[in-house]
């Protein structure tokens, strides 16, 4: 339908104010489920090679001698040391003096802005960090996650190799199986460990609702409302909770007892303006850390899982 003549439409308008909304809208996740579930280490980080002691017990045997029988020595297995590498983590902004002057939604050219969304950036790889650094001692320096730690009570396709420095490479994807779960979590109890924790993404963790058949017969919890998921998984060693990570490998499972997983903060996360160099101001958010596996057999991996 055409607009009648000599109608002054908005098209034609030079004077109308922007409708600019004055708040800001980001949904990015950001998951810290390592982060938020282990402790700082105790002792004081005082250079970039943190190094601890573990130890062992030998298997149980039959002890019986006879009455005053001479004692012959054992000999004693001496304990294992070792080490992981402090990562230096960093994030950066730069503002011209003219962007900070002008009027944008929620600060959004301002200092303060950037910094929070930063810090957050910044929290992202120090997650991802966590769980799958690969170890480099030279020059940029980077830490051995948490997965790559992960190698005595681990399943893995028989056509998979286990590196030397933690990652699996090759072997063909498996559908995932209670057995699996039952058999890296036993191996951890027998181990000592008590895990409590299944970390996976959202296809894992269907995969494990799967195992009840929900799948296909969904079960009334409340008037109205179904349950689709399995957040608790009980085996014979425990009870574990299911926690999604939306930044984890999908092909992964790992079996986690916290107790034995440490940060070692040697340069906690701070903000610093770095030199004026012109009509602008610059930042950097740095944190240096790693983590420490007091006893990696405590928990457990499960690779080379279908998608």
């Amino acid at each position: 339908m055409a607009v009648p003549s000599n109608t002054y439409v908005t098209s034609s308008a030079v004077g109308i104010y922007e409708n600019l909304h004055k708040a800001v809208t980001n949904i990015d996740p950001v998951d810290k489920i390592l982060l938020n579930s282990i402790d700082e280490y105790d002792d004081e980080v005082t250079q970039t090679k943190q190094e601890w002691t573990i130890d062992s017990l030998r298997a149980s045997a039959s002890n019986a001698h006879d009455e005053g029988d001479d004692t012959t020595t054992q000999a004693i297995t001496a304990a294992v040391r070792r080490y992981n590498i402090q990562q230096i983590f960093k994030e950066s902004f730069r503002l011209s003096g003219s962007i900070q002057k002008a009027n944008a939604p929620s600060g959004l050219t301002k200092e303060a802005y950037q910094t929070t969304k930063k810090l957050k950036e910044l929290s992202k790889d120090i997650e991802r960090g966590c769980w799958r650094g690969v170890r480099n001692d030279t020059d940029t320096r980077q830490m051995r996650g948490i997965l790559n730690w992960l190698t005595t009570n681990l399943s893995m396709d028989a056509g998979a190799t286990l590196n030397a420095d933690g990652t699996v490479s090759g072997g063909a994807n498996r559908a995932l199986t209670p057995d699996m779960i039952k058999e890296v979590s036993h191996n951890c109890y027998n181990r000592g460990g008590k895990p409590d924790t299944l970390v996976c993404t959202t296809t894992q963790a269907g995969k494990i609702s799967d195992f009840a058949n929900l799948g296909n017969y969904r079960q009334m919890v409340e008037g109205g409302k179904l349950n689709d998921y399995v957040d608790v998984y009980r085996t014979e060693t425990g009870t574990y909770k299911t926690k999604i990570h939306r930044d984890f490998p999908t092909d992964v499972i790992a079996i986690m007892d916290w107790e034995y997983w440490k940060k070692a903060t040697w340069r906690p996360t701070r903000k610093e303006p770095l030199s004026k160099t012109g009509d602008s101001d610059r930042w950097h958010i740095v944190c240096e850390m790693t983590v420490v596996a007091l006893q990696e057999a405590s928990s457990g991996r499960i690779v080379n899982l279908e998608n």
